[in-house]
């Protein structure tokens, strides 16, 4: 059985003070880019973007980005550098600059968001946060196949959800978004941990936009990701099909948007029906690219 969370709470300090339920964030520096991986202290910015990836916007990577065989991005493609396939397409920039300091914004953003909200909860089955409360506290965020966290609000409202312990989604989870609520009112925030240091999805249909100061994220083969966005100072690595996001502009041949945006130091291994890091110093291959760290 679903449940329904409606918890109201008050903030001791006076982040909504300049306007009522007014949202404390803001990603303008994060542009329209759909991928952002940054560097901020020993956290190094890397993508790496599997093969027949097809991402309807922008990526930036500080130090590494990856690009697989038969990767199509519609946008440009910014790295300190870049490791494309033959095969791969980028309809943008290849190659373009990124702005040192997106790492640093990265966790300052993060953390701010961390110092705000209610009682920590679990979500191990299937919940609805409800926009009444806008930002929620998890320690677990454990969904198996059938079973979806749904953010309920309307257009104008918005949802931080804050996640500090385990994050994975097995194939067939969800997040799901209702009542006219849009994705990038939608923020789940995951904290820097010792212990748990990804976000780890198989299959899964989410929405939302992804934020983190320095977590991996790990994302897996069949996944559904129609009006998402991911953003952390770590790796993404993605085993993808089709990433787009509504507030991305859609590029027609030749055209492109110059990103204002620049790092990464991780090993990976594909598994069956997994994807597996481990952090050295060496060279490996990621379908079919040559991945330097």
């Amino acid at each position: 059985m679903q449940k329904r969370i409606f918890t109201s709470f008050f903030l001791a300090v006076g982040i909504f003070s300049q306007a009522a339920n007014a949202e404390p964030f803001n990603f303008d520096f994060v542009g329209d880019n759909i991928f952002v991986a940054g560097s901020h202290g020993q956290r190094l910015g890397q993508i790496v973007l599997g093969s027949e990836a097809n991402i309807s916007g922008s990526v930036v990577a500080s130090h590494y980005l990856g690009l697989g065989a038969g990767v199509n991005i519609s946008g440009d493609a910014c790295s300190g550098y870049v490791s494309q396939s033959p095969s791969a397409n980028v309809e943008g920039t290849a190659g373009c600059g990124v702005d040192s300091s997106i790492g640093a914004m990265i966790a300052e953003l993060s953390d701010s968001l961390l110092d705000y909200g209610a009682s920590r909860t679990n979500v191990t089955e299937s919940l609805t946060f409800d926009a009444s409360q806008n930002i929620y506290n998890v320690d677990s965020l454990l969904l198996d196949s059938q079973e979806s966290l749904t953010i309920s609000g309307g257009a104008n409202d918005w949802v931080v959800v804050n996640v500090y312990g385990q994050a994975k989604m097995g194939s067939g989870a969800a997040i799901k978004l209702e009542g006219g609520i849009t994705s990038n009112n939608v923020i789940f925030n995951f904290a820097q941990s010792w212990t748990y240091r990804e976000f780890n999805i198989g299959g899964v249909d989410i929405n939302g936009t992804f934020l983190s100061g320095g977590r991996d994220y790990i994302l897996g083969d069949g996944a559904t990701l129609d009006d998402t966005r991911f953003v952390t100072n770590g790796a993404i690595i993605a085993n993808v099909q089709d990433v787009d996001y509504v507030g991305a502009p859609q590029f027609e041949d030749g055209d492109y948007v110059n990103v204002p945006l620049h790092g990464a130091a991780v090993v990976l291994l594909m598994g069956a029906g997994a994807l597996l890091y481990r952090r050295k110093q060496q060279k490996c291959c990621f379908n079919g690219v040559d991945l330097v760290v």
